[in-house]
């Protein structure tokens, strides 16, 4: 049950409890309290339509406390009405100032609420590509493998280099860089289901997984995205087309590795090797 249901379910116990005890108390008065309590009923019914959980426990414990005296001073109380006059004042300036600070109480809560939500949004993109982090693509990783365990079905991970891309940078600046990984990103976007991965896995490296996927499924999405980024001419801000190339490495679940490190840490050696050969290829770990 969530916090915020379990709050609710003990301010509606108490809103009845309380109710339950004024009634009780009208009932052993013989009615003597019939205008207190619907005042009660009709003051929080209000603050709970106005969204003041606050207000409702203040002026449930302000009727508590006016019904208590009423059964003991019940004349001296009817028979001033500069007393009634103040209750009925501090009754509405209580459940107006209660209100007004539950309202700041909850807004601050909203307020943190969306700014710690957004921090985690930061935290699982990569802010050059858009993809996954590389912290949340392990965890994703992680989760996909125990679902392939569970129901005996393989996996793929896909790890891509762009090549040359430290010589890119270094020629051109960080920002045709990051316009390079941006594409980058788009094309293997393009180029996989709804239900892959794709993530940011290093400095120029993304990595992609490929839920129930045998390898030969997972060698036509690498082709697909070789070409693409081998067809795509990035224009520099001086008006250079750049021709980009991608280097890529399959590993397979539960063939090659059975753990997430193990899977990287093979894609890693076998990504080397591509780009050992000249790059724009794809191989898996059994070529």
């Amino acid at each position: 049950m969530k916090k915020t249901t379990k709050v609710r379910f003990i301010f509606a116990a108490l809103i009845l409890i309380a109710l339950a005890a004024s009634y009780s108390m009208l009932y052993l008065s013989g009615g003597r309290f019939l205008n207190e309590f619907f005042f009660l009923c009709g003051v929080i019914l209000l603050s709970y339509l106005a969204g003041w959980p606050g207000s409702i426990l203040v002026v449930v414990a302000l009727s508590s406390g006016f019904l208590y005296l009423e059964y003991f001073q019940g004349e001296l109380i009817r028979s001033n009405y500069w007393i009634q006059i103040g209750f009925l004042l501090l009754f509405v300036t209580a459940g107006l100032l209660s209100g007004y600070l539950s309202g700041l109480i909850k807004d601050l809560h909203l307020g943190i609420s969306q700014y710690v939500r957004r921090i985690e949004e930061l935290e699982a993109k990569d802010h050059i590509s858009g993809t996954l982090s590389k912290k949340r693509a392990a965890d994703a990783l992680e989760l996909e493998l125990q679902r392939a365990r569970r129901y005996n079905h393989q996996l793929a991970l896909l790890l891509i280099a762009i090549d040359g891309f430290q010589e890119l940078v270094k020629n051109f600046g960080v920002d045709e860089g990051k316009r390079i990984l941006l594409r980058a990103s788009e094309i293997i976007a393009e180029s996989i289901r709804g239900v892959d991965i794709a993530s940011r896995h290093g400095e120029h490296q993304f990595s992609v997984i490929l839920p129930e996927t045998p390898l030969n499924g997972a060698m036509v999405v690498a082709e697909r995205i070789r070409r693409g980024v081998e067809e795509t001419k990035i224009e520099t801000g001086l008006g250079i087309k750049l021709k980009v190339t991608a280097s890529m490495a399959i590993t397979m679940f539960p063939d090659d590795a059975i753990t997430n490190r193990d899977l990287i840490v093979l894609a890693e050696g076998v990504l080397k090797k591509c780009m050992e050969e000249g790059g724009n290829r794809f191989r898996s770990s059994r070529d």
